[in-house]
């Protein structure tokens, strides 16, 4: 996948001149792998490396770092009152629960 990845991304910039989903949903996959302590090999993929930084310094990714932070440190069930704390905007009601329910799609 980095293989694919380093022959696609810019060497600057973002894929379609201004940041955008396409470059977000790359990144925030790699945010989240870095939670489990990957980080993308800078000598064997430098382009890929340097594109997900990028995408992580854009300011609507940098206000969610403190909120991050918090989830990491914090038992799940304790969560939603540490962001309501943290002034995080979340919503009123939250469909999440500690007790896994039926979703909308069926499974065949």
């Amino acid at each position: 996948m980095f293989d694919y990845l380093e022959a696609q991304l810019p060497a600057t910039g973002f894929l379609f001149g201004a940041p955008g989903i396409a470059d977000i949903s790359i990144a925030v996959f790699l945010r989240n792998a870095a939670f489990a302590r990957y980080r993308v090999d800078v000598a064997r993929w430098p382009l890929t490396s340097a594109f997900v930084d990028r995408v992580l310094a854009q300011p609507c990714l940098t206000r969610l770092q403190p909120f991050e932070m918090l989830m990491l440190r914090t038992p799940i069930p304790e969560q939603r009152a540490a962001l309501l704390a943290a002034g995080a905007p979340v919503t009123e009601e939250t469909v999440g629960g500690l007790v896994p329910r039926r979703g909308a799609m069926r499974i065949s």
